[in-house]
């Protein structure tokens, strides 16, 4: 642990260049001073006692050569942050420093932290929330930009109103808005604000108040749950009016942050209205990923889905599946059922943008999830729906082998019996043709031949296994032909390009990784042992050690993209695009 500096230390350091300056240089040279009590509570008495100006002139300099917010930006930040709840300062002085670190702080999610430490800080002492409430009343534009925090400090709903419904300017109004659907209030108090935020989204254009007053109707909603919904109700149609990007970013933020505590039918309307969203506006497609993942987690699968399959579609595959990583990693997590009906959904509906999305995640999580689980409610009624879905089924997922079989496999245990010919037929070409030589593919059929030993199924599924037995017992010798062989010269080539390839490929990911200069880098020669050293808290370097273990990547590469890829493609190309090429 690093020493505490003296009182005389501080006082001479912050003297010379400004206590934020001070602060800032402690926290870039190490995270022991930051998290001392000791230290902190040393800079607080010498900031109380009047010893030292919390943001002197010199400090605004200081901070005025900061070029951008990084990473000692943020730890000095932290560090004043730490110590801003606990100060007895002017409220004036404070909110000079509070505005400057957020503004310096820019888009970061962490330029915030500086006015939740002055919401603390106000709600240390109601007379510094009043004090802000009283220079917001009299127009002063520095208390009116922290007007939010000193209102929710106290939790003041009486004054939260008043500048609602009395002021005219629009970020007071603002201000006001956002407190009184972050504080806690009593029936009475929540008809009157919910009342008030109501009229005011209906009789105001500025658009950053009407958002707020609509955040903050159903903010108060979710807290009071036995609350009237219509005035609420119609805030929400009123803005559903327009479809503008400002309104669908509204609306995405809206079902994020209280998706949950919505009546069905609120949420479907939103949902809807969320099929609009163009591929450009990210900050609206990164929050309604926060809120799909939310809802999948509590089982709202299918409207979930039905969003992500339109904007998939409607953006013609610019919006894809990898938009919405929060909602994939729910989806796509281990859950065979929740994705075999994803499947079964998508593929049915036959959108050429949505199955290429669909085989993308499959290949990536193949080797996690394997077999689709699909159950008989999964499935089109209809034969030749059924029919459609399989086709879709081996052309978009012929190379993941196993759960295109899943498909087929559902359909012939729950699907119609007329198709089990033609099942059969794609069960055993391209597919079991094609992955035979793997254990994946051979390994389920006979497993689900196992699960189910007596059925039609497994007799049918044995059957094309003893076809492809017979198939690969005539080929047996044909390894032997040394037409079928390179020659050496040609194999060496080969590996000296594949070998080059890929230590291009090696020197090019380290160029794009943002992580490959963070860590050290060590070049194995040989051995079956590892070891480093890394430096503690105490500075003292550690040596790290372990033992090495074997592992491996198989991949079952289809044996007819080698024998016959024209056909094998032209076979593919069929059954994706079918229903166009029929047209």
């Amino acid at each position: 642990m690093s020493e505490i500096p003296t009182r005389d230390e501080i006082l001479t350091a912050s003297a010379k260049n400004g206590l934020v300056a001070y602060l800032f240089g402690v926290s870039a040279a190490g995270p022991a001073l930051c998290q001392d009590n000791a230290f902190h509570a040393a800079v607080t008495e010498l900031v109380n006692v009047g010893d030292v100006a919390l943001f002197t002139e010199q400090d605004k300099a200081f901070l005025n050569e900061i070029k951008s917010a990084d990473p000692p930006f943020f730890l000095g930040m932290h560090l004043l942050c730490k110590l801003v709840p606990n100060l007895h300062v002017g409220h004036r002085e404070l909110m000079e420093l509070i505005a400057t670190l957020v503004r310096l702080g820019g888009q970061d999610g962490a330029a915030n932290q500086p006015n939740v430490a002055f919401r603390d800080w106000c709600a240390a002492d109601p007379a510094r929330a009043r004090a802000v409430v009283e220079d917001a009343r009299n127009g002063d534009e520095l208390a009116i930009a922290h007007l939010t925090f000193a209102l929710e400090a106290g939790e003041d709903s009486t004054n939260a109103l008043m500048f609602l419904n009395e002021t005219s300017k629009p970020e007071a109004r603002g201000g006001a808005a956002v407190a009184l659907g972050r504080m806690p209030h009593d029936d009475e108090t929540a008809i009157a604000a919910v009342h008030a935020l109501a009229d005011t989204l209906f009789n105001s254009q500025d658009k950053i108040l009407t958002a707020n007053a609509l955040l903050s109707c159903f903010a108060i909603l979710e807290k009071n749950k036995t609350l009237p919904r219509k005035e609420a109700r119609d805030a929400l149609d009123k803005t559903l009016e327009n479809s503008s990007a400002d309104t669908l970013h509204l609306l995405a933020t809206l079902l994020w942050h209280h998706g949950k505590s919505l009546q069905e039918e609120e949420r479907q309307l939103i949902l809807d209205a969320l099929q609009c969203v163009m591929p450009e506006d990210i900050g609206t497609l990164q929050r309604i990923d926060f809120a799909l993942s939310a809802l999948a987690q509590e089982g709202q699968i299918d409207a979930t889905s039905t969003l992500v399959a339109g904007l998939i579609k409607q953006s013609q595959g610019k919006i894809g599946i990898d938009t919405f990583p929060g909602w994939r990693s729910v989806i796509f997590n281990n859950d065979n059922r929740r994705v075999g009906k994803l499947v079964a959904g998508w593929l049915s509906d036959g959108d050429i943008h949505l199955c290429r999305n669909l085989a993308e995640q499959i290949n990536v999580t193949e080797g996690r999830l394997q077999a689709l689980n699909l159950e008989a409610e999964d499935l089109p009624q209809k034969p030749e729906e059924q029919w459609f879905m399989c086709g879709k089924a081996v052309g978009f997922l012929f190379f993941s082998p196993v759960a295109a079989a899943s498909v087929l496999i559902a359909v012939l245990r729950h699907g119609d019996g007329s198709l089990t010919d033609d099942v059969l037929v794609l069960l055993y070409m391209p597919l079991l043709m094609s992955y035979s030589e793997g254990k994946a593919l051979l390994h389920y059929l006979e497993e689900t031949v196992a699960s189910y030993p007596k059925s039609d199924v497994a007799r049918r599924i044995n059957e094309i296994l003893d076809l492809k037995q017979q198939h690969t017992d005539k080929l047996d010798g044909i390894e032997a032909l040394v037409e079928l062989h390179p020659n050496e010269h040609h194999r060496h080539i080969a590996q000296i390009r594949a070998a080059q390839r890929m230590d291009r490929a090696r020197k090019e990911s380290e160029k794009q990784s943002v992580f490959y200069n963070l860590v050290s880098k060590q070049h194995l020669l040989y051995g079956n042992t590892w070891a480093t050293y890394a430096v503690g808290p105490q500075a003292q370097p550690r040596q790290h050690k372990g033992e090495m273990k074997l592992h491996s990547v198989s991949i079952d590469y289809p044996l007819l993209d080698i024998v016959d890829q024209v056909g094998l493609q032209l076979s593919l190309h069929r059954f994706r695009y079918s229903h166009l090429i029929d047209q």
